[in-house]
């Protein structure tokens, strides 16, 4: 039967929004407050982002970063009638996270009474909440939870000095295809050249548009704006870029975003995979410990001897009826086997 209401008042905690994200927000992490500093100068289209603010008292305790959006149910859905059929249902929904993160975080308590005053917020702008792709499982009562997609984490301190014969084989096997390129890094440029900018934007619409998920859809501006934060891997044929990816560092981790490729010229060199390869080398010359190469591509990454990392969503509609509905749909958020392979 469906749950009760969620009871919304939270006496002891007051929650203050802001528009932008605060200073010093995730500081240690290489999607904290500077990377989203300038993902709001992007202009990302469907998304309102926003910070809660929670205190108690004068104190501030935590700030949850979260985004508003009407969410399509068949963005997590692979082909099919299904697909389609759910193209057109879209919620309006509140969502704890940020849509161009693959973990969600919470800068600061994470407790029953504090995520109760987040909810109570987060319900006056929306009817369905959520909160994306967590590691640490949350205190929600009455939330669904779904698995989510796992992240791919790979130790590379001494990754390749300690490799096994068969893995350096077929790794040596598959970067032979992708000896004629050129590979490139730009660390933090502070001034982009536009041209470039055009050219990786293109190759980034043209991955965008062949992935099974899409969530956000980047802008030219994103890549403007984040590439003094960032480290790009290029790679030429002849004076042509046909691939990239984008890297972002803080302390002993790197997080590998997003990659574009030039899929007429790609395949035959293995490409994908050498750049992947290309991300471990730098890493690896950093002295950095791990790098998360977030979601999908699971096949690639097993390869490379990525561990895969549990993750998990959790939701909660306002309406009893169409929460215990959703409770009962989760499987359309949860990734396939098929899809992990």
């Amino acid at each position: 039967m469906p749950e009760a209401p969620l009871a919304f008042a939270v006496s002891a905690l007051r929650t203050v929004e802001h528009s932008s994200c605060p200073e010093g927000v995730l500081a240690n992490e290489a999607e904290g407050f500077r990377f989203m500093q300038v993902f709001e100068r992007a202009h990302i289209a469907g998304f309102r982002l926003a910070y809660i603010e929670v205190c108690r008292g004068d104190e501030r305790v935590c700030i949850a970063p979260y985004f508003a959006t009407h969410f399509r149910l068949d963005t997590m859905v692979t082909g099919g009638v299904l697909k389609k059929m759910l193209s057109l249902v879209r919620l309006p929904l509140a969502c704890v996270g940020h849509p161009s993160t693959d973990v969600g975080r919470i800068d600061g308590e994470v407790s029953a009474e504090v995520l109760q005053a987040i909810n109570a917020h987060l319900f006056s702008k929306a009817s369905l909440i959520a909160y994306k792709t967590f590691l640490a499982p949350l205190p929600l009562s009455g939330f669904a939870s779904a698995a989510g997609l796992p992240q791919n984490v790979l130790a590379v301190k001494n990754y390749f000095a300690n490799l096994r014969h068969n893995r350096r084989k077929n790794i040596k096997r598959r970067l032979a295809l992708s000896a004629p390129l050129r590979f490139e890094a730009l660390d933090a440029p502070t001034d982009l050249p536009l041209e470039l900018a055009q050219t990786m934007f293109a190759l980034y619409e043209q991955t965008a548009q062949r992935g099974d998920f899409q969530f956000e859809a980047l802008t030219l501006a994103y890549f403007q704006q984040t590439a003094s934060l960032s480290q790009f891997i290029l790679a030429y044929e002849g004076e042509r870029l046909i691939g990239f990816v984008q890297n972002l560092v803080k302390g002993p981790r790197m997080v590998s975003k997003y990659i574009g490729m030039d899929y007429q010229r790609s395949e035959p060199y293995g490409l994908y995979f050498a750049l992947l390869i290309k991300v471990i080398e730098s890493a690896d010359a950093a002295g950095l410990d791990e790098v998360d190469f977030g979601q999908t591509s699971y096949y690639f990454k097993k390869l490379m001897g990525c561990e895969q990392v549990a993750t998990n969503i959790y939701f909660r509609h306002a309406n009893p009826v169409f929460n215990w509905i959703l409770g009962r749909c989760k499987f359309l958020l949860e990734p396939s086997a098929a899809e992990l392979r």
